[in-house]
């Protein structure tokens, strides 16, 4: 097997082209380094999460991946090429040895789980994989790429859906979609799922086969094919309703149903039917949106404004001034979350939406000295005061083609 697409230069490629595996996993394993957060993570339990990324994200998709979700995997960290600069976030050089390329998608994650079965642990219930990283192909007929694109995950919806499994049984989960493999296979960007016993199988019969498990240009068609040809094919993981789990596009795409239906496995819901309560990941987000899902998720109460307070100052300013400068794409008679800036304070608002047109009017608290703010900023209950408001209108959000992101994730935290 060649494990490396010729024409790619890297800094071991001449090299390691030229080796068969058992030599090849050798000189791999000699450049991995694991940061303290990492080694300190559990070796058991439910739920291992890794992100395969690279150095060029460190700072972006990674930090808000790392920022967010994956501490509430039981063991979840980085796997990328080269060491980041904190060794507070959980990773490991697992890809040192192999140049960064769309090509190597495959082989990264081949071997990446390998290593993960044979050198972390084979003691976890499920290994869940995540990219963060780019796909750079030409399009041909492709699914359409975004250059910011990564995954948001859900993850006590995914330990619950998981919990009802049995991971002694061959399981393979994730968005399906349909082609090149007759039974499908799941979606790199929604993330995928390997029980232990699946993994099991994967490390033993197909890592080293050739046969079974031969090269793939597409890293999550590869990794379908080599399972397809042991017999293991994706499970169905909408609900009872037909709703996905899992989603391999952004809230938008998914709401106005801009999927190409030849990729589709299953048929899919509009609108907000097409969101499962229970929902998992989501694909092609920004940094910033990651962050805000992540704050609408776990740092905002729906019910009122008390001892529950966000913490703003760990997210970017950037994130604040483009919720409220730039229009939202929202429908007038949908509810959001609006952020106003007074006394260098952000404080939540809630609006009301004006039914006689098509614009929003929100209802601002009054923040006039610094005394109130700072009063506002200490970590107790909250007490507002609306005797003074003031309404803003937005433009008409009937002209947009697309939903905003806001709208969606309320969808799916007040269902």
């Amino acid at each position: 097997m060649v494990p490396l697409l010729q024409g790619h230069l890297g800094p071991y490629e001449a090299k390691l082209t030229k080796l068969d595996d058992s030599e090849l996993d050798s000189q791999l394993h000699q450049y991995i380094v694991s940061s303290p957060a990492a080694k300190a993570l559990p070796k058991k339990g439910q739920l291992f999460c890794w992100v395969q990324t690279s150095p060029i994200y460190h700072d972006s998709r990674a930090k808000a991946i790392n920022e967010t979700w994956l501490h509430r995997c039981d063991h979840g960290q980085l796997f990328t090429s080269a060491a980041l600069q904190d060794d507070k976030i959980p990773y490991s050089t697992v890809f040192a040895g192999i140049p960064d390329s769309y090509y190597n998608l495959f082989y990264k994650s081949r071997f990446a789980f390998h290593y993960i079965y044979r050198n972390i642990s084979s003691e976890f219930d499920w290994y869940y994989k995540v990219s963060a990283t780019k796909q750079i192909i030409p399009r041909l007929q492709c699914i359409p790429l975004q250059a910011d694109d990564d995954t948001y995950v859900i993850v006590e919806h995914l330990k619950a859906y998981l919990s009802k499994l049995n991971p002694d049984e061959p399981h393979y989960l994730g968005y399906v979609l349909k082609p090149y493999l007759k039974n499908g296979y799941n979606s790199g960007g929604a993330g995928y799922v390997l029980s232990n016993a699946a993994l099991k199988l994967f490390d033993s019969l197909l890592y080293d086969n050739e046969t079974l498990c031969p090269d793939n240009i597409y890293e999550d068609v590869g990794i379908g094919a080599c399972l397809a040809n042991i017999g293991i094919f994706p499970g169905d993981t909408r609900n009872a309703k037909g709703q996905n789990r899992f989603h391999t596009d952004p809230p938008s795409e998914i709401f106005y149903r801009n999927i190409n239906a030849s990729w589709k496995f299953y048929p899919e819901k509009p609108g907000f039917d097409a969101f499962a309560p229970e929902l998992i990941s989501f694909h092609h987000l920004s940094p910033d949106e990651i962050r805000l899902s992540d704050l609408l998720l776990y740092r905002v109460n729906k019910d009122g404004y008390n001892n529950r307070r966000p913490v703003f100052r760990h997210f970017p300013q950037q994130l604040y001034f483009s919720v409220v400068t730039t229009p939202m794409n929202i429908k007038p008679l949908y509810s959001a979350i609006a952020f106003t800036i007074s006394s260098n304070l952000f404080e939540i608002c809630p609006f009301v939406a004006n039914t006689s047109d098509s614009s929003l009017a929100f209802l601002l608290p009054s923040l006039t000295s610094s005394t109130q703010a700072a009063e506002r900023n200490a970590p107790r209950a909250q007490t507002w005061d609306f005797s003074t408001t003031t309404a803003v209108r937005w433009p008409d959000f009937n002209k947009s083609p697309k939903i905003g992101f806001s709208l969606i994730m309320e969808s799916i935290i007040y269902v």
